[in-house]
């Protein structure tokens, strides 16, 4: 009993800054000083860190922890997984031809890009079929 009154009757509770538990009954107010069950070596609680801007603004350095359950980007600016890169990224040029008239076409999967070399052959009539070879 609060008040050793048996009427059971706890009328409020309150937890202030500092760490300290008021429960009321009635009149009566009995306090519990539960600073001693904070973790926190400078029980400031001005410099607690609540999300991930705040640990972000802290410094960068995640000491070997990962980030855990990341959910798929949507905005240019999203941070991805490992998973949804490996899924998405397509860098690999399956194929690179040269044609005979001096046009190159690079394959990247479904993709075909041609970039014509004419311009670096120094050749006067530009017929690979007369040229003299000296070796």
């Amino acid at each position: 009993y609060v008040d050793a009154v048996a009427d059971d009757d706890v009328t409020g509770a309150a937890l202030d800054g500092s760490n300290v538990l008021t429960i009321s009954e009635g009149t009566t107010d009995v306090t519990v000083d539960l600073s001693s069950l904070v973790d926190d070596a400078d029980a400031d609680a001005t410099n607690e860190i609540q999300d991930l801007g705040s640990v972000l603004t802290e410094g960068n350095d995640a000491g070997g922890a990962a980030i855990a359950n990341l959910a798929d980007p949507t905005a240019a600016q999203d941070a991805a997984t490992k998973a949804y890169v490996d899924a998405v990224a397509d860098d690999d040029v399956t194929g690179a031809a040269l044609d005979g008239s001096n046009v190159l076409t690079i394959s990247e999967g479904t993709t075909d890009v041609t970039v014509d070399l004419s311009s670096l052959v120094d050749d006067a009539d530009a017929d690979p079929t007369n040229e003299y070879n000296t070796g």
